[in-house]
């Protein structure tokens, strides 16, 4: 009989391992399902940040967008129940996916007047930012 000595082949490999028993996912944080999280593009103009998210197939009505505590929350819930029935066998099949991301909102974005849309499998959403005050726009109040 011959013993034969193995290594683990990489450091991250193992890192993984870890990470799934101490936080219970290999997801990096902001992320609850890896496989169905829509990927995301931020772009930041002079007027507002601008992010699509790339989810094909879906409708305006499976998102739900919500600011909460600075927090801007985009997330999905989708069920679907398919069932054939023939004379020999049934079938039935469930369907469910789901996603959420979270993104933390800078001070000067003025989350009343949020807006989105969902075009084309694209889903857009413009969040303004508040003009603020420059030396320019103080004033000096003078004390009696």
């Amino acid at each position: 009989m011959t013993l034969v000595k193995h290594a683990f082949p990489n450091p991250s490999f193992v890192r993984s391992f870890d990470d799934l028993f101490t936080r219970g996912s290999f997801l990096p944080s902001g992320r609850t399902n890896w496989n169905n999280t829509p990927s995301v593009n931020v772009k930041e103009t002079d007027a507002a940040f601008h992010i699509e998210m790339a989810a094909p197939g879906m409708n305006k009505e499976d998102f739900k967008i919500a600011v909460k505590e600075e927090t801007l929350i985009i997330s999905s819930e989708r069920k679907s129940n398919n069932e054939q029935k023939t004379e020999r066998y049934t079938r039935k099949e469930w369907n469910y996916s789901a996603f959420s991301r979270k993104f933390s909102l800078p001070e000067n974005i003025n989350a009343a007047e949020i807006v989105a849309e969902y075009e084309n499998g694209v889903l857009k959403v413009i969040l303004p930012k508040v003009e603020q005050k420059t030396a320019e726009n103080e004033i000096e109040v003078k004390i009696k």
